[in-house]
């Protein structure tokens, strides 16, 4: 979740404004430049009605130019860095922080953002400093704690997680992501019911939460309820219909009731949408696979499925992809060997 740091920090939520408003504002703050009647703070505020509008070239514009005319304004340097990790350049996003930071040291909102970026870049450490200095400056923050106890949960700390989620919840109930991630703990500790219990609770406050969806459906099938988990991965993929691992988890419970053909299709689909893989030298492929960790898995349940249909020169082909993706993983190494005795007979 990113901030733009506006005038203060803290978690008061903003009025949601139309586009149309926020076109307005645009023109107005325009004119307002054209005329020169506002100076700095005109880019300012137009550079946030962009970057509302996501048009995060023209928000960082007008960003540099408050700064030049005014750069005693720690809210033009952490607006910045909003533009920038927006548009995934972190490591520059993180200096304009910094550069606010120097000026504004009393900013709340300016080390959360600096947390999220981190916390982007895998410096966990760094990242739950900065949630910590945040809620010193600002105890009722909801958002610090939410992804303060995002990163508790990262790194095996799952009880500061749960508690982080609970106080997140209390300062800002209306908010799914903290029940959502609430569920995501509990469910790594093997509580499947209050882990549903928390995704549904998510789902009721943002009934759009495709994640919610896709992770109840999981939590569902763990408990054996693989039909009520196949509703859920079907309103996942209504809401978010290029999600690969929605594919491959109705695949996955296709499989288990025994349908091949429609667990091969399912999984296709789910190979289709990330087949770039194939095309990526060896240090981006880890880095997708970071992002994407169940890849592996993915073709090990088209093989599976393959073998269910007695397909075993294609289930072949799949596990051994499974295997250059996952070389160290014995159970693919296993059926690897079983369906080359198969073949043999």
């Amino acid at each position: 979740l990113w901030s733009c740091a506006g005038g203060t920090a803290g978690t008061a939520s903003r009025q949601a404004v139309t586009e149309r408003e926020y076109e307005d504002k645009v023109r107005a703050y325009t004119e307002a430049i054209v005329n020169e009647k506002s100076g700095p703070e005109a880019y300012f505020q137009r550079g946030l009605a962009w970057a509302r509008q996501g048009k995060y070239d023209r928000a960082l514009n007008d960003f540099t130019k408050a700064a030049e005319i005014n750069p005693r304004d720690a809210r033009s340097y952490f607006n910045m860095g909003v533009a920038l990790g927006k548009k995934g350049l972190l490591e520059e996003s993180l200096e304009k922080y910094e550069k606010g930071l120097l000026i504004a040291p009393e900013s709340a909102v300016g080390y959360y953002n600096r947390g999220l970026t981190l916390a982007k870049l895998g410096r966990e450490e760094e990242a739950l400093a900065d949630f910590n200095r945040a809620l010193a400056l600002d105890p009722d923050y909801s958002l610090a704690y939410l992804h303060r106890g995002a990163i508790y949960r990262k790194t095996g700390s799952p009880d500061l997680a749960l508690a982080d989620f609970e106080r997140a919840m209390e300062l800002d109930p209306t908010n799914a992501t903290p029940y959502f991630h609430r569920g995501l703990t509990r469910a790594e500790s093997g509580d499947f019911d209050k882990a549903i219990e928390d995704y549904t609770r998510a789902i009721e406050q943002n009934p759009e939460d495709m994640r919610a969806y896709l992770y109840r459906a999981q939590a569902l099938a763990e408990k054996g309820e693989v039909d009520r988990a196949l509703e859920d991965l079907d309103r996942a993929l209504e809401l978010e219909p290029r999600s690969a691992q929605a594919y491959l988890r109705r695949g996955e419970l296709l499989l288990r009731k025994k349908d091949a053909n429609k667990a091969i299709a399912n999984l296709t689909k789910a190979g289709d949408i990330v087949r770039i893989a194939r095309y990526l030298d060896r240090e981006r492929l880890v880095q997708f696979m970071e992002v994407n960790p169940w890849l592996p898995e993915l073709y090990y349940l088209k093989a599976l499925a393959w073998k269910q249909k007695g397909r075993y020169e294609w289930a072949l082909d799949d596990v051994r992809q499974a295997g250059k993706l996952d070389p160290d993983n014995e159970t693919y190494a296993k059926l690897e060997q079983e369906l080359l005795e198969r073949q043999k007979r």
